[in-house]
C-alpha cells in the first residue's frame, strides 16, 4: 500500500517497485552497436576496395576521384549539417590542418601503403590507430590513462607485430609499405585528435563535412590530363571499389 505523505521521489521509487514485471527492454545501446558493425564493415572493405582501384588508378589519381564524388555527397548534405555556434576566425588554423592531414595527407600514405603489401596487413597496421590517438590525447589534452587501458593497447601492440612479422620483407618494397601505413595511423591519430576541440566547439558533422569538402580543394591541383585518361578508362569493377562498395575480397 502506497503512503501519499511520502516526499515526491521516494514515491516514485516505491511506485516503480510495485509496478509488477515489465515486458522485455530494448537495450538502449543497440542502434549505437549496430551502426559501429556496419562501419566497421565499411571500413574493412574500403581496404580492400583501395587494392582493386589501385590497379587502374595511380595513388594520387585514386586520390582525388574518391574525395570528389564523396564531397559530391556531402555537399547535398550542406544545409543540414549546421554548426552549433558561428565559426570564429581565430580557429582556422586548426580545420585547415585538419583537412590537410584527414583528405591529403592520410589519403596519400594509405593509398601508397597497398601498392607495396596486402590490404589486409594495411588494414592491420593503420588500426594502430587508436594507440597513437590515446598517446597523443594524453600528451596534448592532457587525457588520464587508466592502468587497464595502457594494458590494453600495449596487448594490440604486441599483437600487431606479432601478426605482421611474417608478412614483411626487411630487404623488399613491404618494409616501405609497412612504413607509409604506420605513417598513415599516425596521421589519423593526429588529426582525429586535433578535430576534437572542433567537434566539441562546432558539432561532429559540420566539421566532417567541412574538413572533406576543404581537403578536396587541396587536391584539386592533382585534376591533370593524366588524371582524366585513367578516370575515362576505369572499369566498372574499377568504379565499384572506387565506391567502397566490395562484395569480394581481392589480394
Amino acid at each position: 500500500m502506497l503512503d501519499f505523505n511520502l516526499p515526491n521521489q521516494e514515491l516514485g521509487i516505491v511506485m516503480a517497485t510495485n509496478a509488477g514485471p515489465r515486458g522485455p527492454r530494448s537495450h538502449p545501446r543497440a542502434p549505437a552497436y549496430a551502426l559501429l558493425g556496419f562501419l566497421s564493415v565499411i571500413w574493412g572493405l574500403a581496404f580492400v576496395a583501395i587494392r582493386v582501384a589501385d590497379s587502374d588508378l595511380s595513388p594520387l589519381s585514386l586520390l582525388l576521384i574518391r574525395w570528389l564524388i564523396a564531397s559530391a555527397g556531402l555537399a547535398i548534405i550542406v544545409p543540414f549539417a549546421r554548426p552549433k555556434t558561428k565559426f570564429q576566425s581565430r580557429d582556422l588554423p586548426r580545420p585547415l590542418a585538419f583537412a590537410l592531414m584527414m583528405v591529403a595527407l592520410y589519403g596519400t600514405a594509405l593509398n601508397y601503403a597497398e601498392t607495396s603489401i596486402s590490404s589486409g596487413l594495411v588494414g592491420l597496421l593503420v588500426s594502430l590507430g587508436p594507440v597513437f590517438i590515446v598517446a597523443f590525447s594524453a600528451v596534448t589534452l592532457k587525457e588520464r590513462l587508466s592502468r587497464r587501458l595502457v594494458y590494453a593497447l600495449l596487448l594490440a601492440l604486441v599483437g600487431c607485430v606479432l601478426l605482421s612479422a611474417s608478412d614483411l620483407n626487411a630487404g623488399g618494397n613491404s618494409l616501405s609499405g609497412a612504413l607509409e601505413a604506420i605513417v598513415a595511423s599516425l596521421i589519423y591519430a593526429g588529426f582525429t585528435v586535433l578535430s576534437k576541440p572542433l567537434v566539441d566547439k562546432y558539432g561532429a558533422l559540420s566539421v566532417t563535412i567541412w574538413g572533406s569538402l576543404t581537403g578536396t580543394v587541396f587536391l584539386l591541383p592533382l585534376a591533370s590530363a593524366e588524371f582524366v585518361r585513367q578516370v575515362s578508362a576505369l572499369p566498372a569493377e574499377g568504379w565499384v571499389a572506387v565506391g567502397i562498395v566490395r562484395t569480394r575480397s581481392e589480394r
